[in-house]
Parts: C-alpha cells; structure tokens; sequence
C-alpha cells in the first residue's frame, strides 16, 4: 500500500484549531507540570544518538543527586503531573531513585539501558511495582538497539537480552523497550519488532535525528517513509485479528497500545474533529527538567541550547513560561505550513526554536507515518463498519501499561 499525504487526514478549520489550542496552553496556569529528574550525569556507555551526552562538556565532573535535592523538589513541586526519572543511567544512583519513589505521589518513569542488574536494583524494581497498590503506577523504559542492523552502541547481546527477560519477569506490562531507529533500521523494522516480540516484550519505536539535541537534520526518506506507514498499518490489522480470536489476552492491546503510544489517541482526536494533541513533555510551558545540581530548565532539552535559568528560584517558573510563550509564534507557524502538521506534538519547541524547523523534519516524517498508519486503520470500512471494532479501541484507550 502506497503512503497516504497527511494533509488529506487533516481536519477542516485546522488553522483555527491550532492558534486556540496554543492561546489556551500560554495562557493556562501552569499547576502540576511534568518532572524530568536527571539523577546524575554518568553514563556507563557512550551511544552515538544520546542527545545527553552531545550536551555534556569535556571532561565534566561527575554528578549525582542527593536525596535533599530530592526531597527538595517535591517540597517545591508536590503534585507533578508525572515524574520521568533520566540520567546518564538513573541506576548508577539507586539512592536518588529510591527517594523519588518514596516521596513522589504521581505515576513515575525510568528509563535505563539495562546495563545495571544486581541486587539492589531487583529490590528497587520491586518497590517500583509495589507502588501501584496506592495509585501510583509507572513504567520501566528500556533504551534499547537489540535485534537491529546498525548498532549505534557497544552493546553484549546475550547479557542485555537476559536483563530484559528477567527485568520483564518483575516489570510485567509496566515495562517497555523504546527503540530508536536510524534510516538503516527502517527496512528491518518488522524483523526488529518481532525479535522483541517473540520475546513478549512491549516495544515502541523513534527516529533518531536533531530533535535529539545535536541541531542537525537528518531526514528520512520516502521508501523508509512508506515502510514505516505499511509495517504500522499491518501491525495493526494483524492486532485486531488476533484479538478477535482472543478477546481477553490484554498483552495484544498493550502491545497495540505501545507501539503507537499516543498517535493512536491523536488520530481519533483528528477524526473526531477535536484539537490536536500535544504530549506532555512538549506542552509548551508545562514540564520542567531538573538537572542533578539541581539547575531547573523549561523542559527536558531544553538545557542543550540554552542555560538562562539557575537553581530553584523566585522568579524561575516565571521565566520558564515567558520563554515558551515567546517561541510559541514560531511553533505556530511552523504548523502552519509544515504538511506534517506536528499534530502529535513529538516535536520540541526548545530545538526547533534553536535550529529552524528542518532540525525536526525528518522525525516529523517518521510520527507522520505513524499516524497515517493509524488513520488508514481506523477508517478502513471493513474495519470502520466491524461490529467490535469499537470495544477493541475502547479496551486500547482504557489499558494503560502503566
């Protein structure tokens, strides 16, 4: 199947839409943002697409966060929308973790490259599991290039591929492998899928380009394009078939659920005639990173161009939300004129404000194949006109992995 222009998907009136959506966002208080907590800046490898590690100056001292700091944080920000916890690798400072476990009250997410397995990190993931019998569920996030054709680090295959079973056999479904694929992945992305797959591993997929942080396009081409759009698209017809068959299997819709994570709710937004969804880290003005000193920054990448704000301070939020109100006409624009709309709000604001719009391009490309995929899905008669292809969505949107 050839991939379809996205601006044929594209809602009447969608100038109108946007320029509301983006007033409402400048203007809305900002309450309980997003917490990007970086609990320390060592890394134990060196990944060619790390936009962490392009910021980093030479020879940088180390730095872990104190479990003050912590506590310090909640104090400030007591009720984060969600908290994702980052490094470097988050596991090389178990404590840190531990006290964002205790003292957070929202939904948190790690993200490790699954490099760090000993006894005091089954005991934290323990502890990370335990914490939905309160309410307060999280997600297990593995970096991870396995079954690929272009390893862009130096990865043990055998050891990686037994933390992930075994972190698997304790996460369950609130664990999941993001895979960022390169332009030489692409044509193998359904062989990479199943090599997860077939191990019962929730998967989903990004495009590595500038929207990592080191402000250089790297585009994606339209066969790679097309092969996005056609891997997604059969994925999920196969989806629906095999629910059909097993209705009460919840890991099939997990994994549809993973795979296009929130493109999929921004496709029946758009059908809908709704207005376009933006993920929370990208929400202008409503997530903030915390840096393992402490130093505050408008959002998680936005310390790889700018380093306007220190510490926690009086005026910092302030500041934080006139930043993002005075890129918000560029963003706009961008929209405005890009056929890939931005609609899934995978772009940041903080890069395209720093590099120009082509730095994003080719990631836009990629969720614009995705959410054409979905689209396609969704408005298939056959699969439009199924008489339980409503409860299939409704079970889709209703079960989170967290």
């Amino acid at each position: 199947m050839t991939h379809i222009n996205p601006t044929d998907w594209y809602f009447h009136g969608g100038d109108e839409h946007i320029d509301n959506y983006y007033q409402m966002i400048c203007s809305h208080p900002v309450e309980s943002p997003s917490l990007y907590i970086s609990v320390t800046n060592r890394c134990n490898l060196n990944c060619e697409y790390c936009y962490d590690k392009k910021s980093q100056p030479p020879l940088q001292e180390p730095v872990d966060m104190e479990p003050a700091l912590v506590e310090s944080i909640f104090k400030q920000i007591n009720k984060p929308a969600y908290v994702f916890v980052l490094g470097g690798e988050p596991f090389l400072n178990p404590t840190a973790v531990e006290s964002i476990l205790d003292l957070c009250p929202s939904r948190v997410n790690i993200s490790t490259n699954g490099y760090i397995n000993n006894k005091r990190i089954n005991l934290l993931l323990k502890k990370f599991i335990k914490r939905k019998a309160s309410g307060r569920t999280g997600m297990l996030q593995f970096s991870c290039d396995l079954g690929g054709v272009s390893q862009k680090r130096h990865t043990e295959k055998e050891q990686i591929e037994n933390t992930l079973v075994h972190f698997s056999n304790i996460c369950g479904r609130h664990m999941k492998i993001k895979y960022t694929l390169t332009n030489e992945d692409i044509p193998a992305i359904a062989d990479i899928a199943q090599w997860y797959w077939d191990r019962n591993l929730f998967l989903q997929f990004d495009y590595a380009d500038g929207a990592y942080g080191d402000g250089f396009s790297v585009d994606l081409s339209n066969d790679n394009m097309n092969c996005v759009y056609e891997f997604i698209l059969e994925s999920l017809h196969q989806f629906f078939s095999q629910w059909l068959n097993n209705p009460d299997n919840l890991q099939i819709s997990i994994r549809a659920k993973v795979l296009v994570q929130h493109v999929f709710s921004g496709a029946l937004e758009q059908i809908n005639n709704q207005s376009p969804r933006l993920t929370s880290c990208n929400v202008l003005g409503h997530s903030y990173y915390v840096s393992p000193s402490g130093k505050l920054y408008p959002c998680h990448r936005f310390k790889n161009h700018r380093e306007s704000y220190g510490n926690f301070g009086e005026n910092v939020l302030e500041g934080i939300k006139q930043f993002h109100c005075d890129v918000t006409p560029t963003i706009r624009e961008y929209c405005r004129n890009c056929m890939y709309r931005g609609l899934c709000g995978s772009f940041c604001s903080a890069i395209i404000y720093g590099y120009g719009h082509q730095s994003v391009i080719g990631r836009c490309k990629f969720i614009g194949a995705l959410r054409d995929a979905v689209l396609t899905f969704l408005l298939d008669d056959k699969i439009r006109c199924h008489p339980q292809i409503d409860q299939f969505i409704s079970i889709i949107n209703k079960y989170s992995p967290y």
